[in-house]
């Protein structure tokens, strides 16, 4: 063949290529602009997500997947720039094996820098080979009354629509679980990274607003009181975080104003109209309550560990002795003074580094570590059951209380 003539062939051939391409991009974009959703990650969105956990999610060309392969950890993969109330979300999942493992979270606080906070607040729609579908509020799983079958890469697309307390779930366009819930009615949404044998990966994530307004995270809707438990989300974390801290550190904590509001929960306990309204007050001081014990467990834990010897110096070396640049007829000894301050930090480094893997491997470390779990696993235990009594009541934004769950 003539090259010269062959030239409008390829031509032709290229423009070609490059029309199916631009289709192809086209395709995957329309889905993001849904008439009425709003993209929340694709090729052209990737802002306002945020991740907590011992995980990783990674974004490449509109795709998150989580955790890589052969490493899994548990995580959150959020989308903190807003709230939503009632709506439907829309994406699309890809699965590297029929037992790589995550979810979707809906309706949850803000986590702060606990991911657990979403299971243990919100609901998850979980992404997990024939049990795809399963709407979880811990401790229940509430298993798809059907199974729709589908293969590892395989693009599925996954719905969700709540609208009150009922959620809706459907995969590739099949209705598979419906739930009456109890939870907050307004949260976040994101994606969970969870122990499995493969990624997950997600594209063309939107969503349908069905509230009048955007919404802000908790239960309580215009008009109503204000929840014992909005005024309680600010300290939660500052509490914990302070509980959890390691002993050789002495953070701040918030234990005056947890006082102040418990003090003030108290009104609520005497003016409450309802028992039910009586025990969501009861419940929200002994939040606080358990927020306070936790703090003075832990004060008390550091002051008996250093006490005891155990705990590692905190003084920072400031016993060493400072030297000061010599001159004139002392210059001479100056070097030899620098090496001694330098060799007596260095003795001052190893002998705090051997004191510290000393406590942390003390039966005395490992009690506490062991306590300051329970204190916390405590303090959410209550906080969770303080939203859900929230929820159910009419008073604090929540409606008539559902049906069991199935």
């Amino acid at each position: 063949m003539n090259p010269v003539s062959s030239l409008p062939l390829m031509n032709s051939l290229s423009r070609i290529l490059l029309l199916l391409l631009t289709l192809a991009v086209l395709r995957q974009n329309a889905r993001a602009a849904e008439a009425g959703f709003i993209p929340l990650l694709d090729r052209e969105h990737t802002d306002g997500w945020k991740y907590y956990g011992e995980g990783e999610v990674k974004v490449e060309d509109g795709v998150a997947t989580t955790s890589r392969r052969g490493d899994p950890k548990p995580g959150l993969y959020w989308y903190q720039s807003r709230t939503f109330s009632d709506f439907t979300l829309k994406l699309e999942f890809n699965v590297d094996t029929m037992t790589s493992n995550s979810g979707v979270m809906v309706r949850f606080p803000d986590p702060g820098k606990d991911f657990k906070v979403a299971s243990d607040l919100g609901y998850e729609i979980d992404i997990y080979g024939e049990k795809t579908g399963t709407i979880i509020f811990l401790p229940t799983k509430l298993r798809p009354s059907r199974v729709v079958p589908f293969k590892p890469g395989q693009w599925n697309e996954l719905e969700v629509t709540v609208v009150g307390q009922k959620y809706s779930v459907r995969l590739n366009g099949e209705m598979i679980n419906e739930h009456v819930g109890n939870r907050l009615l307004a949260g976040y949404v994101g994606l969970q990274t969870w122990n499995g044998q493969g990624d997950v990966h997600f594209r063309n994530v939107r969503i349908q607003d069905l509230s009048a307004a955007p919404a802000t995270a908790g239960p309580a809707v215009a008009g109503k009181k204000e929840t014992p438990s909005s005024q309680i989300e600010p300290l939660l974390e500052p509490s914990l975080d302070a509980i959890l801290a390691p002993l050789e550190q002495d953070p701040q904590m918030p234990r005056i104003p947890v006082e102040k509001l418990r003090a003030s929960l108290g009104a609520g306990v005497v003016k409450a109209p309802t028992p039910a309204e009586k025990q969501i007050y009861e419940v929200a001081i002994a939040t606080c309550e358990a927020l306070t014990n936790g703090m003075d467990a832990r004060v008390e834990a550091r002051a008996t560990a250093i006490a005891s010897g155990l705990l590692p110096s905190i003084s920072n070396g400031a016993s060493i002795e400072k030297t000061s640049p010599l001159h004139g007829r002392g210059a001479g000894g100056a070097a030899e003074a620098i090496r001694k301050k330098q060799q007596d930090e260095r003795n001052y480094a190893d002998g705090n580094g051997k004191a510290q893997s000393a406590f942390m491997e003390s039966s005395a470390y490992k009690a506490w570590v062991e306590k300051a779990r329970k204190l916390r696993e405590n303090a959410m235990d209550l906080y969770t059951r303080l939203v859900q009594l929230e929820a159910a009541d009419p008073a604090f934004g929540g409606g008539a209380r559902p049906a069991p769950a199935r």
